[in-house]
């Protein structure tokens, strides 16, 4: 198992994620998304963090282990 940082977003209409392998660069994504909540408030922007352990090992097996866990 891999451990990876899943920084996601949703807003009115949307949303999506990154993934990092790396703790420090997720939390200055998560601090961004979180800029983005506060100047996007009229869109009901939401930051999310979650960390996730996964199977794969290649970068797209991970995005798409990601996305089926997120929007499962």
């Amino acid at each position: 198992m891999k451990k990876v940082y899943v920084v996601s977003w949703d807003y009115d209409g949307g949303g999506g994620f990154d993934w990092y392998t790396n703790l420090k660069w997720a939390k200055k994504a998560l601090r961004e998304e979180k800029a983005n909540a506060e100047a996007y408030k009229n869109l009901n922007w939401k930051a999310h963090f979650e960390t996730m352990h996964v199977k794969s090992r290649c970068w797209l097996d991970i995005t798409n282990e990601v996305e089926g866990r997120l929007y499962s």
